[in-house]
């Protein structure tokens, strides 16, 4: 039996948006979600991720979600800046 978290969680609609970084060239870029490869994982910030961007699979980690901005991300994305 599913509990009501999983069963929201399931029937919750995707994050139309996120901001992505990418530690290969130490980039940012916004992009829509369904870019993602993984369509089986959270679309959350701080998960890592399998991008096609610009016709390349990339790994990019997830800092904001709909333009919302986390304090975890905030703090990851300056040290990932440094």
């Amino acid at each position: 039996m599913s509990t009501i978290r999983q069963l929201c969680k399931e029937t919750a609609p995707r994050p139309q948006k996120a901001l992505f970084y990418f530690p290969e060239e130490s980039t940012t870029g916004i992009a829509a979600t369904k870019l993602i490869v993984e369509k089986d994982v959270d679309i959350c910030e701080g998960q890592l991720v399998t991008v096609n961007w610009e016709r390349k699979k990339v790994q990019a980690k997830i800092l904001a979600v709909n333009g919302k901005l986390s304090s975890f991300s905030t703090s990851s994305f300056l040290i990932a800046l440094t």
